[in-house]
């Protein structure tokens, strides 16, 4: 057994084809490889009529896999525990959205949370949410029937490399190569994360490539077949129409491929801004133009997003003192409509802060700092912080926000960043970061119209600062701490550039809501936005320190033979230790502008980019450095003036002169 084929999604996965109606024995090949589309072969109407007879069980099954990588439990609902282990004890608290209300889990044996990080084996281990997808979707891809369906096989791998990359931003190396294969049993290899990422780029230009061929090269008859395909196993996006193209697939691939470039932007800014402009060049198929068009599963099918049960009827969660601090510092719309005011008096019970005795029910948006060690029990009587503020479940019960994949808003501040750094991505950092405001409410695309968003979001818009504000917290366990966002909502082109970075990433954290995967990855990732620091960080595995972010979750397994395979090429391939220090591949310590273009300039020692060459005054030596480390050239006595070409790519200039040591990094072109 090894974590990424737990017991329990192996459960889940049988389950899921029982209530579908179908047999759990239906023969697969394991035949072809699952990322061989061979998309430009003719294929008859017939064939692929076939195959969607042939496979009609798998292809239903199929289903329950992309609602798996949001928490579901089969095809139909969403399971509220499944996504409160994925989501609500873990990431929701990272990012400070929540913060989990009581450390005592009696209906879980052995599951016990002190505090915000603290990692109990009972929550699982690295496998998550892929797991799931992995072992529903992935046989269906190794059957050599599916390839008479590469547009919806491209699609499946597609969200196969979705589940992998994500998987691998939480937990990082993972036997991404052996699980393709629809491998099962130890020994597994564990892959570099970088190996992922490039991976999935190439294989998202083939995805494109692939349902762009759709469109004038298939016949009615079997564009029939393949949208009652798509329609039947993974309709993820609002009406949906497949009988023409496969645009609204293209527009999202290449949203994805914008945003891996963002996050690898400070690890291989070359890569990065390939990517980034490729995925914006109209000429590959475009982006996503409007909300219909986002990837959500749909009104989740009539049930209510599980953010509400966890944190309205079962009392687990509540809002994160950080994320009130922001909302209210901005005076954001979601604060005015989308969360309750604190339910219930709350005493005071500390000796620290600025609280009076008793803060009255109904008095503000309160949220819980994290880090604090949780109460016992879910009733108020017991636990005064389950009477802090939740989600307002009217509105949601109204508004029905889905599942999201992708939002348009963080397409456009992708955008915005990108922009930001120059790369040419068809736009202004300017209207790119107005437009992802303006997208922002949660609400189900179908009902964006009537979302309160649109009533607040101009006057929201014109804020050129932010609001004092000050979290005060009503038991008196933690000090007041002020607000430490101090930047506006109103663009202004003469801000420094790495205020306009924050902004971009603190209005993309509000509107990814309370989906926490990509803001993790982003505070990792830039630093932004700004949130109190978590306290009782030693709850965690002791690699981290009072005031650090944790950085990855830990595989956390007990299984002898993942444990090995761990060791084996887990631990080699991750770079450090199997803890929450440890940073993954595209979490450097660089700046988040590593161009460093004039930013060393005197009149005896400077470095500066003249047509592409790096040009040295007034040095005595230079070190020139890739980014591993590696020492590439050394120039000595370079003289009063020198210049050197060197090839494209990212560099750290040491130069030791008059000045003494001085480091930079160039971006070379």
């Amino acid at each position: 057994m090894n974590i990424f084929t737990s017991p329990r999604a192996l459960l889940v996965a049988g389950a899921a084809l029982f209530s579908l109606g179908l047999s759990a024995q239906t023969t697969l090949l394991n035949d072809t490889e699952a990322d061989e589309l061979n998309y430009q072969r003719t294929i008859t109407d017939a064939e692929a009529r076939q195959a969607m007879g042939d496979l009609s069980q798998q292809l239903a099954t199929a289903r329950a896999g992309f609602w798996y990588l949001r928490g579901s439990k089969d095809a139909r609902q969403i399971a509220t525990h499944s996504y409160q282990v994925k989501y609500s004890l873990s990431l929701e608290n990272y990012t400070q959205y929540s913060c989990v209300t009581h450390r005592d889990y009696p209906y879980s044996p052995g599951l016990e949370i002190p505090s915000t990080y603290s990692v109990n084996k009972a929550m699982g281990g690295g496998g998550g949410l892929f797991t799931d997808y992995r072992t529903t979707v992935v046989p269906l891809m190794v059957d050599s029937r599916f390839n008479n369906l590469p547009e919806f096989k491209a699609i499946c791998l597609l969200f196969y490399d979705y589940g992998a990359v994500e998987n691998s931003d939480m937990f990082g190396p993972l036997p991404y190569k052996d699980f393709k294969k629809n491998k099962s049993s130890n020994p597994f290899t564990y892959n570099k994360q970088s190996d992922i990422y490039y991976t999935a780029v190439a294989n998202i230009d083939k995805i494109i490539a692939c349902l762009r061929y759709y469109e004038g090269n298939r016949t009615p008859a079997y564009k029939t077949v393949l949208h009652n395909v798509i329609k039947s196993s993974c309709d993820l996006i609002p009406n949906g129409d497949y009988h023409n193209n496969l645009n609204q697939w293209i527009h999202f691939a290449n949203a994805l491929k914008l945003r891996y470039a963002i996050h690898i932007s400070k690890v291989d800014p070359v890569s990065a801004q390939k990517w980034a402009e490729e995925a914006a060049d109209p000429a590959n198929g475009g982006l996503m133009a409007d909300k219909p068009q986002e990837q959500v599963l749909v009104g989740l099918n009539g049930a209510t997003h599980p953010v509400v049960e966890i944190q309205t009827s079962w009392h687990d969660n509540v809002l994160g003192a950080s994320f009130v601090s922001i909302l209210e510092s901005l005076d954001h719309p979601f604060a005015k409509y989308m969360f309750d005011k604190n339910s219930d008096p709350i005493l005071k019970v500390g000796t620290q802060g600025s609280a009076p005795q008793s803060t009255g029910p109904e008095d503000r948006l309160i949220g819980m700092r994290n880090g604090t060690s949780g109460g016992i029990g879910q009733a108020v009587a017991s636990n005064s912080y389950v009477a802090m503020s939740k989600v307002k479940a009217e509105f949601f019960g109204q508004q029905n926000p889905p599942m999201f994949f992708m939002k348009l808003s963080e397409q456009y501040f992708n955008l915005a960043e990108a922009a930001l750094r120059g790369w040419d991505v068809r736009g202004t950092a300017k209207d790119f970061y107005e437009k992802g405001v303006r997208n922002a409410a949660i609400s189900d695309p179908a009902y964006v119209d009537e979302d309160e968003y649109k009533n607040y979001v101009d006057e929201y818009m014109s804020q050129s600062a932010a609001k004092d504000y000050t979290y005060v917290d009503p038991t008196g366990n933690t000090p007041d701490m002020p607000s430490v966002t101090k930047i506006g909502v109103a663009w202004d082109d003469n801000l420094p550039v790495e205020t306009k970075l924050e902004m971009i990433i603190t209005q993309k954290y509000i509107a990814a809501y309370p989906n926490p995967t990509e803001p993790w990855l982003d505070m990792r990732r830039t630093g932004y936005p700004k949130v109190f620091p978590v306290i009782n960080t030693a709850d965690g595995d002791g690699s981290l320190h009072e005031g650090d972010q944790i950085r990855r979750i830990p595989w956390n397994s007990t299984d002898p033979s993942t444990i090995d395979d761990i060791n084996n090429t887990g631990i080699p391939n991750l770079g450090g230790a199997d803890q929450m220090a440890t940073r993954l591949w595209w979490d450097t310590t660089a700046g988040n502008f590593p161009t460093g273009i004039n930013t060393v300039n005197s009149d005896r020692q400077s470095v500066e980019m003249i047509n592409g060459n790096l040009v040295f005054e007034g040095v005595n030596k230079v070190d020139i450095y890739d980014t591993t480390g590696r020492i590439v050239k050394t120039i000595a006595n370079p003289g009063n003036v020198s210049t050197q070409s060197m090839p494209r790519g990212l560099y750290i200039i040491k130069t030791t002169g008059a000045l003494g040591t001085q480091t930079q990094k160039f971006m070379t072109k």
